[in-house]
């Protein structure tokens, strides 16, 4: 199964989604949003039709929280971690 997660790279989610959905058609993906774009409307997308339409092309509700994200690891093993978009904060994060 591979994860993908989504950043607030507002303006570059459509063309996330549209990797998503050629993704979707060979893997298994497990989606995972970042609370900023669970909650924030903006003039790209309404958080709520973003939702949706991730969970259409995946099959699956989102990983929303850090409480919901413990699992991955030692109980739900991904195969790759895919971060598109990858904000220079969700970076820097990680380094």
């Amino acid at each position: 199964m591979t994860g993908y997660a989504f950043c607030g790279s507002f303006c570059t989610l459509s063309a996330s989604l549209s990797f998503l959905r050629k993704l979707a058609e060979k893997e298994e993906i497990l989606p995972i949003v970042s609370n900023i774009v669970q909650s924030t409307d903006t003039r790209f997308w309404q958080a709520k039709k973003f939702i949706s339409e991730v969970e259409q092309i995946t099959g699956r509700a989102p990983i929303f929280s850090i409480h919901d994200a413990e699992p991955l690891g030692p109980k739900v093993h991904l195969d790759s971690l895919i971060i598109a978009p990858c904000t220079g904060n969700t970076l820097a994060k990680m380094a």
